[in-house]
């Protein structure tokens, strides 16, 4: 399962990344794409905040409290006893989107 879990985060990170940059390069520019008519649409965006933007330009604190959810969930991971394998996966997802965000930040200053 250790194996499976860190593909996940792996995958996670590349495909996070990957499309950040196609958003980046398709969307910047105002473009939207809708997918299913109105119900689903892309558009580029870049927050310095967490979710609906709150605590803009708290780099430095978005950055640690990363490392430190990171750290907890690593803990749970190893040491709970009689984890399920969805929950080992589901934390390993989450783990991978966190790095991505965490990439974001550190390299644009913001998340896409």
């Amino acid at each position: 399962m250790n194996i499976l879990a860190g593909s996940i985060i792996i995958l996670s990170v590349v495909l996070d990344q990957v499309s950040k940059l196609w958003a980046a390069d398709v969307l910047k520019d105002g473009g939207s794409i809708k997918i299913l008519g109105n119900f689903l649409r892309l558009t580029y965006a870049e927050n310095k905040g967490a979710a609906f933007s709150i605590l803009q330009d708290q780099r430095i604190f978005f950055l640690i409290t990363t490392i430190l959810m990171l750290m907890f969930l690593g803990y749970i991971y190893f040491k709970t006893k009689n984890i399920s394998n969805l929950s080992k996966i589901s934390i390993a997802m989450i783990s991978g989107g966190a790095i991505g965000n965490f990439i974001d930040r550190l390299r644009l200053g913001y998340v896409v």
